[in-house]
């Protein structure tokens, strides 16, 4: 058909047509048996003839070397089968020897430091160190250089949908991406300029104590302008400081004032803040369990520095800049945080997903009837005394409901006496209300086992448990499960790590 490619339409459908016609000329070839054919082919042996192998006894003899190449495959097969079948069912030992003679394998471990306070130092030193440090290194290798180890644990225990997610965070931080264009050098300078909230006027030395103790947390970086400028992606946003009664002032960073909130995607888990109705379910569980098992105790633990476990994405800290605040004439200073910042938006989802996720892995394991191993902080737990509830009088509760001061204009009450009064046709006794129940409803399911029950509100976890045994369990369980997703201290952690 190659030749037909240089010849017009017409031509080409005449040639494919008169191929067509001599193929259906040719006669088809008639089937011949096995038999007929070996029939035809068989020769007499002559004694004068030399000995000739025809093409029917090839024939035959290739058709049994195939045979037997075919048995030998089935044998092969049944071999493999019955392997597999045994490799099914092998349980390989609980103490496994290890292999002789091989060379020892050596594990890189973290350097071991004594722990130690971390060295005071002002501010302005942190400044002009980490400055010096990013001209040198550059931006990646500087926080590198200033982070520590992830907060996360190895994950291997965790077995759970959100477990993808949490070795994201783990190895690359979390994100921040951005619905708009990125600021121009005119709009940085101008936020700059604008400087923080005027309610840090008054706080900057109670700013400047929290800054030094955040960076020697490796938490926040301060660096000046000079040196940051040119970081891609670069937005500033103002801080603020919040007094309160009695205790020290919590400093914030509006980032709805800068846009930043408004133009972050939600690209964290938002269904993973369900401490909306954490009380209600906790009553709930409270309400459920048995009475005759004992009262319910309850356990509190709390997690230190709750936003600061989860790291950054390196290349997106400069979108979350602050406008630390200076003296008139110094250099402007801009703070970055190298961990979840309290006051943007995606904080609250992620930081929730790692400790949701607690809660379901204790849940979880509480929900097997399984005794787990004593936990490091068990003992001290157990020695820290639960408080005795008091023995008050049975006192009658007040009602809410109060008797009209006057009628309806279509209805005249009738007094009868000082205590009772007609209101829309019922009686109602002032001052007296629903008396406690004594017992239990017996409309409510009952619970062959003791309540064991595990909740979170955002870094506050809450436990429920009835009688001593289960109690110690239910504490053990919470605190592996904390474990599991946040890495316990070790002997390489430093004193700011708690």
């Amino acid at each position: 058909m190659e030749g037909l490619d240089n010849f017009s339409p017409t031509q080409e459908w005449e040639g494919v047509s008169a191929l067509f016609e001599e193929e259906s000329v040719k006669e088809p070839p008639k089937k011949r048996s096995r038999l007929r054919a070996g029939a035809e082919a068989f020769r007499p042996k002559s004694p004068t003839t030399t000995k000739q192998v025809t093409p029917a006894l090839e024939a035959g003899k290739r058709s049994r070397e195939e045979l037997k190449a075919a048995s030998q495959k089935m044998q092969i097969r049944k071999v493999t089968a019955k392997l597999r079948a045994e490799a099914a069912s092998f349980r390989p030992s609980q103490k496994p020897k290890e292999p002789e003679g091989l060379p020892p394998v050596s594990v890189p471990t973290p350097k071991r430091a004594p722990r130690q306070e971390p060295t005071s130092m002002e501010l302005g030193e942190y400044v002009r160190e980490d400055a010096e440090l990013l001209k040198r290194v550059g931006w990646p290798d500087f926080v590198k250089h200033l982070r520590s180890r992830s907060d996360f644990a190895s994950l291997d225990e965790v077995h759970h949908p959100a477990r993808r997610l949490l070795n994201f965070y783990k190895h690359r931080g979390a994100p921040v991406k951005l619905a708009t264009e990125p600021w121009t050098s005119d709009r940085v300078h101008a936020a700059l300029n604008r400087g923080p909230h005027k309610s840090c006027a008054e706080y900057i030395e109670f700013l400047r104590e929290e800054f030094v103790d955040m960076r020697g947390k490796m938490q926040w970086t301060v660096l000046p302008i000079s040196a940051v400028q040119h970081l891609p992606g670069l937005r500033i946003s103002p801080p603020g400081v919040v007094p309160q009664r009695d205790r020290r002032p919590r400093w914030i960073v509006d980032y709805s004032f800068s846009g930043v909130n408004a133009d972050t995607l939600a690209i964290a888990a938002v269904d993973s803040m369900q401490f909306g109705h954490a009380l209600d379910r906790i009553l709930r569980e409270i309400l459920l369990s048995d009475p005759n098992m004992g009262p319910v105790q309850m356990l509190k633990v709390d997690i230190s520095d709750g936003f600061y476990r989860v790291n950054m994405n390196i290349e997106d800290i400069p979108k979350l800049g602050v406008a630390f605040p200076t003296e008139p004439g110094q250099e402007k200073l801009v703070a970055f945080p190298l961990v979840l910042p309290m006051g943007w938006k995606n904080s609250p989802p992620i930081f929730s997903t790692a400790t949701e996720t607690v809660a379901d892995l204790a849940n979880q394991r509480l929900s097997m009837s399984t005794h787990p191993l004593p936990h490091k902080m068990d003992d001290a737990a157990e020695a820290v005394a639960s408080p005795t509830p008091p023995i008050h009088p049975a006192v009658p509760i007040q009602s809410i409901l109060r008797a009209p001061k006057r009628g309806l204009t279509s209805y005249r009450p009738q007094v009868r006496s000082h205590q009772r009064v007609h209101w829309r046709g019922k009686h109602v006794v002032p001052h007296v209300g629903t008396p406690v129940p004594e017992r239990r409803d017996p409309c409510l399911p009952r619970r062959c086992q003791p309540a064991a029950y595990v909740d979170v509100f955002v870094d506050d976890f809450v436990a429920l448990a009835q009688q001593y045994n289960n109690s110690r369990r239910v504490r053990r369980t919470l605190m592996h499960a904390i474990d599991s997703v946040l890495r316990p201290l070790d002997e390489y952690d430093d004193a700011a790590r708690r």
